[in-house]
């Protein structure tokens, strides 16, 4: 795709852009490499350095589980399954901020694509609730089987996929009529969810048949079963729950429960590569991000095991506070990407596409050509897949006026092991063919 004059007027442009967004960007940077621990009993959550040391405690609502970073990324949005309740903890200040109150016994939660609306799943009243974290008022419910727990929303916003671990399903929920179309039937009790970096996968863990479904999201079938095995471990006690993808999206990372060991498994093989042994009953994990180092925590050791995801070797084991459930790593700023080989349409986003104009752009190493991402010659509504910083990312074009050289909002979505509400969203300028 030609380049037309004035080129070094813009690329100067694209380069002070560059700059005063890197500006922008340095005060969201508080927390970068911060590793975040739930402790359910401490009713705190605890805060880490990469290297496992303890810096802090942040006291919050009881029993505090699932958690996430709220769509501007200055708050943890953490659920407090005894308060029946969503604590949203300022980053800046390391303190309880509010609650949004909930159902009895929520357990896990995903966002809108805006981080508008988070999605829980309310175990003890078998319903997955939408509320309005902004007003803190709940907007509609979803009947789904006996005690709901995993929630996973799609890129578009249009669905919700639920695992209920009485019925043994998936439930597919379209979140514009608020019903389910559709129950994927899986293993005993599945858990939580990992989406594959194309969206083409759900990946579901299954607590009591030591398995993970893979579910094709276009059929929403069960496509394959990957079935684990731990030496020296009865088959009753290998209980996968949690699990994480690697920031190069190439493993998904399963926590095996009363196995005590964690699983990495190939995305596209299916292959499980290794088995490291951590703590007791390994649930939540999260990466660092240059994904060189994978916290696990130990929920019946009371501590967190830090892994060398090269090497397949534990590096050391720390203590977390009494029954440590999630952890929540903070993603540097995202300034560096590098776009998808192709774009795809946010109707269609599971599906690959070459959109008018020709293949995606492809950004420099660094500096100002970094943000020549997700151009693809398109026009508005086109979306491309790209890797910043730890976080899969959604990068959505809005122009503003039709030119060749627009200047273009940038939206960002990260999720761990998925995706998620907006982490960023900052007017930068970007070349076009529209």
């Amino acid at each position: 795709m030609a380049l037309r004059a004035p080129l070094a007027f813009t690329l100067r442009a694209v380069s002070i852009a560059a700059a005063a967004t890197a500006l922008a960007f340095s005060a969201q940077a508080q927390g970068a490499g911060k590793v975040y621990v739930s402790s359910e009993k401490d009713n705190k959550i605890y805060v880490f350095d990469a290297q496992g040391e303890r810096t802090g405690a942040i006291d919050v609502c009881k029993r505090p589980r699932d958690m996430s970073f709220s769509g501007d990324g200055q708050q943890i949005l953490v659920i407090c399954g005894d308060s029946n309740a969503m604590g949203l903890v300022d980053v800046a200040t390391a303190k309880l901020a509010g609650t949004v109150p909930l159902g009895d016994s929520p357990e896990m939660f995903d966002l809108s694509p805006d981080g508008k609306i988070a999605y829980v799943s309310i175990e003890d009243e078998n319903v997955v609730a939408a509320y309005d974290i902004g007003t803190k008022k709940p907007l509609f419910e979803v009947k789904t089987g006996g005690e709901p727990e995993g929630v996973l929303v799609t890129p578009d916003g249009k669905t919700a996929y639920v695992t209920s671990e009485v019925a043994n399903v998936v439930h597919v929920i379209d979140l514009a009529t608020k019903k389910v179309t559709k129950n994927i039937k899986v293993g005993k009790r599945p858990r939580r969810f990992v989406l594959s970096p194309d969206g083409a996968e759900l990946w579901v863990t299954n607590e009591l048949d030591a398995t993970v479904s893979v579910v094709d999201t276009k059929t929403h079938t069960e496509k394959q079963k990957i079935k684990f095995e731990v030496k020296g471990m009865r088959q009753a006690d290998i209980t996968p729950v949690g699990m994480t993808i690697s920031p190069d999206g190439k493993s998904i990372w399963v926590g095996l429960g009363k196995a005590n060991h964690v699983a990495q498994v190939d995305v596209a093989t299916k292959a499980v590569k290794s088995q490291i042994l951590v703590g007791k009953r390994a649930w939540g994990m999260g990466f660092q991000p240059d994904g060189k180092t994978l916290y696990v925590a130990n929920g019946l050791s009371d501590d967190m095991t830090l892994v060398d995801a090269a090497s397949g070797r534990a590096i050391k084991t720390v203590p977390a506070g009494r029954v440590p459930h999630s952890i929540l790593v903070k993603c540097p700023p995202p300034l560096l990407a590098r776009c998808a080989p192709n774009c795809r349409r946010l109707r269609q986003f599971a599906q690959p596409h070459t959109p008018p104009g020709g293949q995606c752009l492809r950004p420099g190493e660094a500096g100002s050509a970094a943000f020549w991402v997700g151009v693809c010659g398109a026009p508005a509504g086109w979306r491309c897949w790209v890797w910043v910083g730890c976080c899969p990312c959604r990068l959505s074009l809005r122009p503003k006026s039709p030119s060749r050289w627009f200047r273009s909002t940038v939206t960002l979505a990260t999720r761990r092991g998925g995706w998620s509400g907006l982490t960023r969203a900052t007017p930068l300028v970007v070349p076009s063919t529209v």
